[in-house]
């Protein structure tokens, strides 16, 4: 599988900088992990668009996929329950 790129919208990057450490490191790096898999096993589709979800220690990342453009882009991390 090809490597895809990964960007975070500065909505995501708000979200993410307002978790407290050292939680805010460990949704990083799953984020990062993304480029490498893109829809992990634990992974759900959200709507229809290609928009896909992790739960993670209580918080759910959200985020698309483009396939075409090997694009993941980070949409929103909120606390669980709020997405």
């Amino acid at each position: 599988m090809a490597r895809f790129k990964v960007s975070i919208s500065a909505g995501a990057e708000a979200d993410l900088l307002a978790i407290p450490f050292p939680m805010r490191r460990q949704l990083n790096q799953r984020i990062l992990k993304l480029a490498d898999e893109p829809r992990p096993a634990d992974h759900e589709t959200v709507g229809t668009a290609g928009d896909a979800a992790i739960v993670m220690h209580g918080y759910g990342l959200y985020y698309s996929v483009d396939d075409e453009a090997s694009l993941v882009t980070v949409i929103a991390i909120v606390p669980e329950g709020r997405g």
